[in-house]
């Protein structure tokens, strides 16, 4: 790396190696150009400018000169799991800010502002404006999030494809269970909790795939932004005839331009020492996609919203009481069917 910065690039006995001109002007802040081992600094200064560009020159020459190693039983070698360090994150070559997007309205967070009872303020009516939406698409996969001083507010929305006969006995079963800590609504091919065995069946329908790292997720603009965002997984896709639009973000179905199926990221945290405000990503699809997704996998569509609230202030009683035992999430199940629609664990209809 010395050899092709100060030789093949002509930089020996160049004055800005000794003092880079930024610095001597007071470009960068105390310790804004430190950095450890394999960590990138805040500030990039000229001698890490030239060392990271050197870096890649010789690792390019050295994958046109050898070969890669690559374990027997991993899908890539080790050079790309190293490259994933400085490629771009996406791979359709789109940077991870691009799939920002503003804090979407309604989604079911709840500001403190001082109430004592904050952490138990949530209503039936909560559940259902968490996935059924005033336009009328509905949510079936998000991760919501809102940090606030000493507190945290999440809303969560899952869904799979279970087995119509059997649907309404789960939907009852996890809703009246002694907790709502020992099941998961499965993502496609999660194994351990898919079932295909007769009448029980329950598989996942969504992806969202691992988030491996990339250079620009150093951009300030792709802070806590959750990218790969939800999405109908390969077979579904095949099934209902989906196509991703060029942004990846959205789905269209035949020869329609209109999206049928939505998801979105977004995050707007404040600096500072506690990062504070919202972020999260979600998958929204149009009723009549839903329907079509039942009608031709012959299945109902089991949903799960889940409010997680925090407050460090109860620590030292963290989630627990002499008289109640463990506090629990706040969890609801909803099942749809295309003759019924959206039922609650006692069958009774669902609306916005």
């Amino acid at each position: 790396m010395s050899d092709v910065i100060l030789d093949e690039w002509g930089w020996r006995d160049a004055p800005a190696l000794t003092t880079d001109p930024r610095r001597a002007a007071g470009a960068y802040f105390e310790s804004e150009t430190h950095l450890y081992k394999y960590d990138f600094p805040k500030g990039e200064d000229l001698r890490f400018y030239l060392s990271y560009h050197a870096m890649l020159t010789v690792a390019g020459r050295l994958l046109g000169t050898m070969t890669p190693y690559q374990d027997p039983e991993d899908d890539r070698t080790e050079f790309d799991r190293w490259f994933a360090t400085f490629d771009l994150a996406r791979e359709d070559r789109m940077w991870v800010s691009d799939a920002r997007r503003t804090v979407p309205q309604d989604l079911g967070h709840s500001s403190r502002s001082g109430r004592d009872g904050w952490l138990w303020e949530i209503t039936s009516g909560d559940f259902v404006r968490a996935f059924l939406e005033e336009d009328a698409w509905i949510t079936v996969g998000q991760s919501a999030h809102r940090t606030d001083y000493r507190t945290s507010d999440n809303v969560f929305v899952t869904s799979a494809l279970v087995d119509r006969e059997t649907g309404p006995a789960l939907v009852r079963a996890l809703q009246t269970a002694p907790s709502f800590n020992n099941h998961r609504i499965p993502l496609a091919g999660d194994n351990d909790f898919t079932l295909n065995v007769g009448m029980f069946r329950l598989q996942g329908w969504l992806d969202h795939p691992y988030s491996e790292g990339g250079s620009d997720r150093r951009d300030e603009f792709s802070t806590d932004v959750r990218y790969p965002t939800p999405r109908p997984t390969e077979w579904v896709c095949k099934v209902l005839g989906l196509t991703p639009t060029s942004n990846g973000l959205n789905w269209v179905q035949g020869g329609s331009e209109a999206p049928v199926a939505v998801s979105e990221a977004w995050s707007l945290k404040e600096n500072g020492r506690e990062p504070r405000g919202p972020d999260g990503a979600r998958l929204r699809v149009t009723p009549a996609l839903l329907e079509d997704l039942a009608v031709k996998t012959d299945r109902a569509v089991i949903l799960e919203v889940r409010f997680d609230r925090n407050d460090e202030s109860t620590r030292n009683f963290p989630r627990s009481d002499d008289s109640l035992g463990y506090i629990d999430d706040y969890v609801k199940f909803f099942l749809f069917t295309p003759n019924n629609g959206w039922r609650d664990y006692r069958g009774d209809p669902v609306a916005r």
